[in-house]
């Protein structure tokens, strides 16, 4: 059984509470109720592989960052929830979500965590020009982004499936070994490749050919030493000097 640790961020009042308890004890909480840390459990099955996701409802409040961050470290992967209501001020909530990512980043020492934006109560209807603005934000940020409703059970359990699949994508790719590289400025190594006994065979039988192709040219003679030449002019001398 795979273990992964979820975690869902948000201004308070945006649905945090709402959506979690509506995935894992299907049932829409109507009242809003202020928490400061809740953790929940859910056993499912994703892509035929048995999932135990512990998902952790944060506080909303500023006050609580420090606990906000402390539980960051340990988790997996991240829900982040703007407001998508006019009640709440639409410009705060995204500020809000650009502070949870840069907390996300500086808590992880990584920018590629997994996270999914939400517009979450996509049911009301004002929810439409807030979900496009929410949109275009994870589209800045370069993240996925999902339209749900914890009221009418809407995306809820795609989301946080999702989640909980790029979670496992991104522990597996920690996992697998870097791949070799050269030391920066430095050309990289030109290894030879080893040739196949096939290929050895045919480069000796062309290198016997051409052996045979050429034509023996035979050696030099060598030249008569200088001794020689000297002792032969001494001999005819003495032969005409006795002639005399």
């Amino acid at each position: 059984m795979t273990e992964c640790k979820l975690t869902v961020v948000g201004a308070r009042g945006v649905g945090k509470s709402a959506l979690t308890i509506q995935l894992t004890q299907s049932h829409f909480v109507d009242e809003y109720h202020p928490t400061v840390e809740d953790s929940h459990r859910k056993q499912v099955v994703i892509d035929g592989e048995t999932c135990l996701p512990g998902i952790l409802d944060t506080v909303g409040q500023e006050e609580y960052s420090a606990m906000r961050a402390q539980h960051m470290r340990t988790r997996e992967g991240f829900l982040c929830l703007p407001s998508t209501t006019p009640s709440l001020s639409r410009t705060r909530s995204f500020e809000d979500i650009r502070q949870y990512r840069e907390q996300i980043e500086w808590v992880k020492e990584s920018d590629d965590m997994p996270r999914v934006l939400l517009g979450n109560k996509c049911d009301l209807a004002t929810c439409s020009v807030e979900c496009r603005q929410a949109q275009d934000l994870a589209r800045s940020y370069g993240v996925l982004y999902m339209e749900t409703s914890a009221k009418k059970c809407q995306g809820v359990e795609d989301a946080f499936y999702k989640l909980e699949f790029k979670s496992r994508q991104h522990k597996a790719s920690k996992l697998s070994p870097p791949a070799r590289r050269g030391r920066p400025g430095l050309p990289e190594l030109q290894v030879p490749a080893l040739l196949t006994e096939a290929q050895a065979t045919g480069v000796e039988e062309a290198q016997a050919g051409k052996m045979q192709g050429r034509k023996e040219v035979p050696p030099p003679e060598p030249s008569q030493p200088r001794w020689m030449c000297l002792e032969d002019n001494v001999s005819l001398r003495t032969r005409e000097t006795s002639r005399c």
